[in-house]
């Protein structure tokens, strides 16, 4: 599966910084979501929620 993240925007340099730092959140905490359920800590995909909910 691949996610694919598309954006067109005209903004100022501020909302651009907040832009990347939301993308790159996103993608720290679905890495870590992916990781824990790959090592079996989370029992099924849905349990990641409440691994999200102590972040």
């Amino acid at each position: 599966m691949m996610i694919v993240y598309k954006a067109k925007l005209e903004g100022t340099d501020d909302q651009y910084r907040k832009l990347d730092e939301a993308l790159r959140t996103d993608l720290s905490v679905r890495n870590a979501c992916l990781r824990y359920w790959m090592d079996g800590q989370l029992g099924f995909c849905l349990s990641s929620k409440s691994y999200l909910a102590q972040i």
